[in-house]
C-alpha cells in the first residue's frame, strides 16, 4: 500500500486507514472530524475493466453523502465520477448506503474523497469480479440490464414502475439503476414496453435514448435534468408526456406526435439549447411553463387546434404584446380564439383574430 506523504497525513488526522486492496473485503474505515468534513485518499487498488468497487457507509440515518471517485481514464486523461451530487445520497433509516464504482477501464490506483455531514462514519470497501451486466426487474413484465459499456437496456411488456426523485424526502423507492446514473451513457428501450416510469432516468449521464413504437406514456420527470441528452425521437404512438419529462435537458429540436393532446407544465421548462419545436395537430392544451427559459428558441407556431395556453408557457405578456424572453422573436397561433394566460396567471381577451402575437423580429 502506497500513500502521497500530505494525504498520509490527512488521513491519519481523519482516522482513515485503507488497507491492502487485494482482498475482496476490506475492513471499515473510521472517520473522525475534519475540517471540512471530508476525507479524500490515493487507494492503490487494480482493478479491471469492468469490476466494481463498492463503497459500504454507516452514519446517522438522514445524512446525506457524497462520494467522489478520481481517476485516469484510458487515454491517460484526469476522470470523475461523482455520486450523491447536489442533494447527496441520504443514508436509509439504518444510517446505511452502498455506492458502487464500475472501473470504465483497468486502474492501479483510485482517488475516493467522501463528503460527509456527521461524524463518526464508518467506511468499508469491497470489490468485485468483473461482470459484463448488472440486472433486475423494472415493473411487472419488465427487466433491467445494464453492460459495461454505459448502454441501459429496458425490455418486456408493460408498464414500467414509478420511482421517487433522488432528492426528495420520500427517496425510499429509487430506480433500480441509479447507483450507475454517472455511467448510463445510452437508454434502449425494447418493443413491448408501454410506459416509462416516473424519474425513470432523472439526473443520469444519459447521451441518447431509442424508444419504440407502441410506447404510449412517459411519465412526469422522466428524463428531467439528464443534462447531456441532446436528442430524443418521441414514437407516433406516444399519447401521454408528463409535467417536466423533458426540463433542463439540452435537446435541439423536438416534434410532438399528433395523438398527443395536452403540453403538461414545464415539460420543456429550461431546454436552452432547444431551437425547433414541431406540435402535433392533436394538441389542444399548452399548460403553464412549457417553453419557459428555453432561450435558443427564437419563433413557433402554435397550431389550430390549440385552445389555451398556460401562465408563462412562453413568457410573454399580452398586454404589452413583448416576450419576456427577449430571445423568442415571434409567435404564431393559428386560432383567432385561443386564450393566453399571462404572466400573472390572469386571462387574456381573445385576440381578434390576430395571428401573430410577438413579432420583434
Amino acid at each position: 500500500m502506497r500513500f502521497c506523504n500530505r494525504l498520509t497525513a490527512c488521513l491519519l488526522a481523519a482516522g482513515l486507514l485503507f488497507t491492502n486492496p487485494g482482498s475482496a473485503l476490506l475492513p471499515d474505515l473510521a472517520l473522525t472530524a475534519y475540517a471540512e468534513k471530508s476525507v479524500r485518499a490515493t487507494h492503490s487498488v487494480n482493478l479491471k475493466e469492468g469490476e466494481t468497487l463498492y463503497v459500504d457507509i454507516t452514519g446517522s440515518p438522514g445524512d446525506e453523502i457524497q462520494v467522489h471517485f478520481f481517476y485516469l481514464d484510458s487515454d491517460g486523461n484526469n476522470a470523475s465520477s461523482i455520486v450523491g451530487a447536489l442533494g447527496g445520497t441520504v443514508l436509509d433509516e439504518d444510517g446505511k448506503t452502498t455506492v458502487p464504482f464500475v472501473a470504465p477501464n483497468a486502474l492501479n490506483s483510485i482517488d475516493i474523497k467522501v463528503v460527509y455531514q456527521t461524524y463518526p462514519l464508518s467506511v468499508s470497501l469491497r470489490k468485485e469480479a468483473a461482470e459484463s451486466v448488472f440486472s433486475g426487474t423494472c415493473g411487472e413484465n419488465l427487466t433491467w440490464t445494464f453492460d459495461k459499456n454505459g448502454t441501459l437496456t429496458i425490455s418486456g411488456s408493460g408498464k414500467m414502475d414509478n420511482w421517487d426523485y433522488e432528492n426528495s424526502n420520500e427517496n425510499t423507492n429509487i430506480a433500480p439503476w441509479n447507483a450507475y446514473k454517472d455511467q448510463i451513457q445510452s437508454v434502449i428501450i425494447k418493443d413491448g414496453v408501454t410506459t416509462i416510469g416516473e424519474n425513470a432516468f432523472t439526473w443520469t449521464a444519459l447521451q441518447r435514448v431509442t424508444l419504440p413504437e407502441g410506447l404510449a406514456r412517459i411519465e412526469d420527470s422522466a428524463f428531467s435534468f439528464c443534462y447531456a441528452l441532446k436528442e430524443i425521437n418521441l414514437p407516433d404512438s406516444l399519447t401521454y408526456i408528463g409535467e417536466h419529462a423533458f426540463s433542463e435537458t439540452v435537446i435541439t429540436e423536438i416534434s410532438i406526435p399528433e395523438n398527443v393532446s395536452v403540453l403538461k407544465n414545464g415539460v420543456f421548462l429550461r431546454c436552452n439549447a432547444l431551437t425547433s419545436v414541431i406540435i402535433g395537430s392533436g394538441v389542444k392544451e399548452i399548460e403553464a411553463n412549457v417553453f419557459m427559459y428555453c432561450t435558443s428558441l427564437k419563433e413557433i407556431t402554435i397550431p389550430k387546434n390549440v385552445s389555451t395556453i398556460g401562465a408563462a408557457a412562453l413568457s410573454i405578456d399580452p398586454a404589452t404584446d413583448k416576450s419576456e424572453n427577449e430571445h423568442l422573436k415571434k409567435v404564431t397561433i393559428m386560432n383567432p380564439d385561443c386564450i393566453l394566460f399571462g404572466l400573472d396567471g390572469e386571462e387574456t381577451d381573445a385576440f381578434d383574430g390576430s395571428a401573430t402575437i410577438c413579432d420583434t423580429a
